[in-house]
């Protein structure tokens, strides 16, 4: 299959496994087979000499004397083989490998260290306080741990300055957005190659549903961008009224945020903006206006229950569209789904001009505050996602998540265009969901919602920028 040519998306598509906004990561079923690990660099006792690949990254070869570099991580089992090592999938073999390559090549020993969702914030500050090394890496998600109370307790270094990362030059996976803070940034974003989770949003779409009812070919409106707010509304009155009311058009895999969001970054709004990285609150544009009253329309009439579940629903054939995010392809739909579906970008909204995708957590390196020679342990991030670079997903996905070519090309499509989006990691973001909510009954009109938490949240702006 033709690969993606774009340097910058081949160096966002870097390790694997990006979790869920509720925890799900881990859940990669498949096995594939065992891929080589890169010829081995050579070993030199300098920072002065660069070694190049195609993934866009540049390797600082350096001999660390046998150092033992501790990284913390609550997925300890994605980074090490299984107690009965048979049990190991070929995707964790690889990143074994590739870990086994960089020890030997920068001689030095990478220690994983498991750290319980439950108890990491207690045993790093136990540690801390009792003048304990807690690590020299954390692998960790900015919205399941919440960076920002990291980062303000002092756990974290800035990593701008740290030339063998080269946070401006290498093309480090834009959740690193997630790591900024105060216009510092504290860790470098990446995906894993054992993932399926090459994307966040998406639109899943049953391919028997479309065809039986005559509702066209949605991969050629993406094409054509005539896959339109208006086109979307359009199609799920006809497979309402088609089906007699038997197919529900559109479903959300949880509540109202995994709908109404993307709808709303979909129309280029954004409950949040980055400027220098500094966040400001934008919820009450007039581009998330149109697409909440959009929202609030599909509910209204019926088109879209947000709810119920919507993956078992989905998964039953009981619903046209479904959105989710993408690593419940293969968690949810691959293996166990009996008719065929296709993935697809949200609608193009009329305050856009082209699809998106949104982007609402990340897995993110940080290097521990006080580590020694921090160069170093940056040398062995940047070795470890030049050669963990997940460059041939296309081929990996279509195998083992999806079904046809076509859907390959939406998500290169969906992935040149991910937006960031911030609600989830500002203090006293229940709000919006709240709101979100109450636009979905019809308890409150978007203009009164997003009027009632104006002030809550730009006050929230406030205390996510307030000193501990």
């Amino acid at each position: 299959m033709k690969k993606v040519k774009s340097v910058l998306l081949a160096g966002m598509l870097i390790i694997s496994m990006i979790v869920s906004l509720t925890g799900c990561a881990g859940k990669d079923k498949a096995t594939e087979s065992a891929a080589t690990t890169p010829a081995a660099t050579q070993t030199q006792d300098t920072q002065a000499v660069s070694t190049e690949s195609e993934s866009g990254y540049v390797e600082t070869p350096m001999d660390l004397h046998g150092r033992v570099i501790q990284f913390v991580t609550p997925w300890a089992w994605q980074w090490k083989l299984a107690d009965v090592e048979e049990n190991t999938s070929n995707e964790i073999r690889y990143i074994v490998d590739v870990l086994h390559s960089v020890e030997t090549d920068y001689n030095c020993k990478i220690e994983i260290v498991d750290s319980s969702f439950d108890t990491y914030l207690e045993d790093f500050a136990t540690k801390k306080a009792a003048g304990d090394k807690i690590g020299d890496i954390f692998d960790y998600t900015p919205v399941t741990h919440p960076m920002t109370d990291l980062i303000k307790s002092d756990y974290f270094m800035p990593v701008d300055d740290i030339k063998t990362l080269n946070v401006k030059g290498f093309p480090w996976h834009m959740s690193t957005a997630f790591s900024v803070y105060n216009g510092k940034t504290y860790g470098v974003g990446y995906q894993f190659k054992q993932s399926g989770d090459v994307l966040r949003d998406m639109v899943l779409f049953n391919k028997n549903l479309a065809e039986k009812y005559k509702l066209g070919n949605f991969y050629q409106m993406v094409r054509d961008k005539t896959f339109t707010f208006d086109k979307f509304r359009e199609i799920c009155e006809k497979v309402k009224e088609r089906s007699g009311g038997r197919v529900t058009p559109v479903v959300s895999a949880r509540n109202e945020q995994w709908l109404a969001i993307p709808l709303v970054i979909a129309n280029g709004g954004n409950f949040f903006e980055s400027s220098n990285g500094i966040l400001s609150y934008t919820g009450n544009s007039d581009k998330v206006k149109e697409a909440l009253h959009y929202f609030g329309g599909l509910t209204a009439d019926g088109l879209a229950d947000t709810t119920v579940d919507g993956t078992p629903v989905f998964k039953d054939g009981e619903a046209l569209f479904l959105f989710d995010q993408y690593w419940a392809v293969r968690d949810h739909f691959s293996s166990d789904m009996e008719d065929d579906y296709g993935i697809i970008p949200p609608p193009i909204g009329p305050g856009a001009t082209d699809f998106t995708s949104t982007l609402n957590d990340g897995r993110v390196l940080s290097i521990f505050n006080n580590v020694e020679n921090p160069e170093e342990i940056g040398a062995v991030i940047t070795a470890i996602a030049n050669r963990a670079n997940n460059s041939d997903w296309q081929d990996r996905e279509l195998q083992y998540a999806l079904r046809d070519e076509a859907s390959v090309q939406m998500i290169e499509i969906m992935y040149d265009r991910q937006v960031v989006d911030y609600s989830n990691i500002v203090p006293n973001s229940d709000q919006i969901l709240t709101m979100l909510n109450n636009v979905a009954t019809g308890a409150e009109t978007p203009q009164e919602g997003l009027d009632r938490i104006d002030s809550i949240m730009k006050s929230s702006i406030d205390e996510y920028y307030a000193e501990e």
